[in-house]
């Protein structure tokens, strides 16, 4: 996760798309639990993705699609020569 990407969510006048972009970063740096279900359907009823919902105020499934938009934003990034995110 790049340095201060949880201080930039406590602002308030983030834009949706760039609120969701950072909760996605947030969560691919967030580390998995070994053996735990990467699925929705699962039942579990806490997990570290849990615990980053509730944190942010939002449910598991907004952050799922959030951590897709951010890994397409960077792929996009990647792609018209922004370099590789670090």
């Amino acid at each position: 996760m790049k340095p201060g990407t949880g201080q930039q969510l406590d602002k308030r006048n983030l834009t949706p798309d760039w609120a969701s972009y950072l909760r996605g970063l947030k969560v691919q740096a967030t580390p998995r639990v070994a053996g735990e279900r990467t699925d929705l359907t699962s039942g579990k009823t806490f997990s570290n993705l849990q615990a980053l919902a509730d944190e942010q105020g939002v449910t598991t499934k907004t952050l799922h699609r959030d951590s897709i938009y951010a890994e397409a934003v960077d792929g996009a990034c990647v792609g018209r020569g922004g370099g590789e995110r670090a």
